[in-house]
């Protein structure tokens, strides 16, 4: 039987994982759908087919021969302060092998036997290349905060895209806040404006003296928020988020200048 090999991989958004190593092709990982858990397809060892997900730009951390070993090396790698050489890959343990220390022109004595001439620096092994799609570059420099109903439909649709989703939950996690409370209205105030955010209520209901209001829950940015508050907080329920959520958009009109406060 061959010898199965498991990876500690990261994705663009700093999340990690254990995969066989016959998931990844160069940089790209391929996923199991939503209807296989990813242990069924680690214990059954299954191959990838049409059905799976594709992940671009994963960076592979560490190979290992048994899961246990993968484990182990993935805790070190989310471990702060964990040594770097003992998350290392092989090719980066063999660069970093490859250095050698030379000593800075600068402090040498300019009478000193050495040879002079220019000293080449060590070669660092170069990051990873995480290529951005313009849609996603473009979103992120000029349509945040969203002011208008027009950008705001534009952004759905780059939000259907699976790479552009995972940028923008990275984006909306690095906010932060003192309280799932704080960092819910920060990451709302850094999407939309009020201007825009009058136009939406929770449930987007009609009302017979004003205009009707857009359903935010339904919305692909509501959804991307969501996640992104469960990686700051795992106990923050759907219930508590929708409240949050309900209440700043209510205000929305005080805050815009239109309304008074009760």
């Amino acid at each position: 039987m061959d010898q199965v090999l498991y990876s500690v991989v990261q994705f663009p958004n700093g999340g990690t994982a254990i995969v066989l190593q016959s998931w990844l092709r160069d940089n790209t990982l391929l996923w199991p759908p939503k209807k296989i858990p990813l242990a069924k397809a680690l214990q059954q060892r299954m191959e990838p087919d049409s059905t799976w997900i594709t992940y671009s730009d994963v960076r592979q951390l560490i190979t290992c021969q048994t899961y246990e070993e993968a484990r182990r090396g993935e805790h070190k790698y989310n471990t702060p302060m964990c040594a770097t050489a003992e998350i290392e890959s092989e090719e980066e343990k063999e660069e970093r092998e490859k250095r050698k220390t030379k000593p800075n022109p600068l402090y040498m004595d300019s009478d000193s036997d050495e040879p002079s001439g220019e000293v080449k620096k060590p070669r660092v092994l170069r990051p990873p290349n995480v290529r951005v799609p313009e849609s996603w570059s473009q979103l992120a420099r000029n349509e945040l905060p969203i002011t208008n109903e027009e950008d705001f439909n534009e952004a759905e649709a780059l939000l259907k895209t699976e790479a552009v989703r995972q940028k923008m939950i990275a984006r909306l996690a690095m906010v932060g806040g003192t309280s799932s409370t704080c960092r819910i209205r920060r990451m709302l105030a850094a999407a939309l404006t009020n201007g825009l955010a009058c136009k939406f209520s929770w449930a987007g209901k009609a009302y017979k003296h004003s205009e009707a209001k857009l359903p935010f829950r339904d919305t692909s940015l509501q959804d991307c928020m969501f996640v992104a508050s469960r990686q700051c907080d795992r106990k923050l329920t759907q219930q508590t988020f929708s409240d949050i959520v309900k209440n700043w958009l209510r205000y929305a009109p005080w805050r815009a200048g239109g309304l008074k406060k009760n």
